[in-house]
């Protein structure tokens, strides 16, 4: 579903707008959501009865299935997520919100025993 509303709202599909967004800015050049034949020297398996699956994705890209990357690109992705949740928890965390009481920049009230 986020992928059919990613792909209205900007007119592009998602095979674009994962280059764009995440595979380019990341290096991660061994992903994709579709096959490329810049991979055919780069695969560690024989592909047998699963080369119909991985090239059925040449056509359409599926957000929920078809992301073709190795460990290394893969690595990539987890350590850019986990930047941004220690990004985000750490804006949480020394944000000044006068309604909240248990900010971390808050003062108690008098005869507060928290």
């Amino acid at each position: 579903m986020i992928q059919f509303v990613l792909e209205k709202m900007t007119g592009r599909d998602l095979y674009q707008l994962a280059n764009e967004k995440i595979f380019e800015p990341l290096g991660m050049e061994q992903s994709s959501f579709l096959w490329e034949r810049r991979f055919d020297g780069n695969v560690a398996l024989e592909m047998g009865q699963l080369a119909p699956l991985v090239f059925k994705t040449r056509e359409s890209s599926n957000g929920a299935a078809s992301v073709l990357t190795n460990s290394h690109d893969y690595g990539k992705r987890v350590r850019e997520l986990r930047r941004g949740f220690h990004r985000a928890r750490n804006r949480r965390r020394h944000s000044k919100r006068d309604d909240d009481d248990e900010c971390v920049h808050a003062q108690p009230h008098e005869g507060s025993y928290r």
